[in-house]
């Protein structure tokens, strides 16, 4: 099921600030360190959903250890879906989303809400991202070292993790592309996001740690390659359908 073009006009209704939206799959190793992260961020005004899309390990164990957390665990359909799923429950204002493995820094919540609350006509706002090896790890097929200036080339992409999504450009622009099961759903949210006349706030502050431990969904080659066909694809249907 695709989740382009679906409203999720219940924003804001208990008052709460923001949510944080996590898919996990087989996530046991990782997700206790990416939600002791988060819950370092949030407040009472902010809500956590974590979607199990069909883990095969322990993944909602370790989630059960966090009484405030709201488990949802469903068949696998992959992240795209497992984080629209998330985005139905929820209620906020504002819309954040943490992959099961990442890390946030201290203090990126409530910059990256001071940005859109500062920048109404904003459809999200993107920080930086800082890329953390795990030792012995083999690397990404696209990271030639781990030499600072070669992991500083990707410090200013556009994933998921880095981005904080208003919740009525939802609305507006729909949910992510639940067809995109291995990845780019994210970049082909924020495309359709900036061709639905939302503007891009930019912070100048680290908003992720994204974690490279070998088996990240984008170490797949293959898998990207085809992401960013599927991508290009998908802008270009909208431009002739214009």
């Amino acid at each position: 099921m695709s989740g382009k073009g679906e409203g999720v006009s219940v924003a804001g209704l208990h008052g709460t600030r923001v949510s944080v939206v996590i898919a996990a799959y087989n996530s046991e190793r990782f997700i206790a360190d990416a939600l002791d992260s988060v819950f370092a961020e949030v407040s009472e005004q902010d809500d956590v959903i974590v979607v199990d899309d069909g883990s095969m390990d322990g993944t909602a164990e370790v989630v059960r250890r966090y009484p405030t957390v709201r488990l949802v665990q469903q068949r696998n359909a992959g992240p795209a879906a497992a984080r629209n799923t998330a985005i139905r429950l929820s209620t906020a204002t504002f819309i954040a989303a943490i992959d099961h493995d990442d890390l946030w820094p201290a203090g990126r919540l409530d910059r990256m809400v001071a940005a859109l609350e500062a920048n109404p006509e904003a459809g999200y706002v993107a920080g930086r991202q800082r890329l953390m090896v795990t030792p012995g790890a083999p690397l990404p097929y696209w990271l030639k070292s781990t030499e600072p200036e070669e992991l500083e080339r990707f410090q200013n992409e556009r994933g998921t993790g880095m981005i904080m999504i208003r919740r009525s450009a939802f609305d507006r622009v729909g949910l992510f592309e639940e067809s995109m099961t291995r990845g780019g759903e994210d970049i082909d949210w924020v495309f359709r996001c900036r061709e639905a006349g939302y503007s891009e706030v930019e912070i100048d502050d680290e908003v992720l740690i994204r974690r490279l431990h070998g088996g990240n969904i984008t170490a797949n080659e293959d898998d990207m390659k085809r992401a960013t066909f599927a991508i290009l694809r998908k802008r270009a249907q909208r431009r002739r359908s214009q």
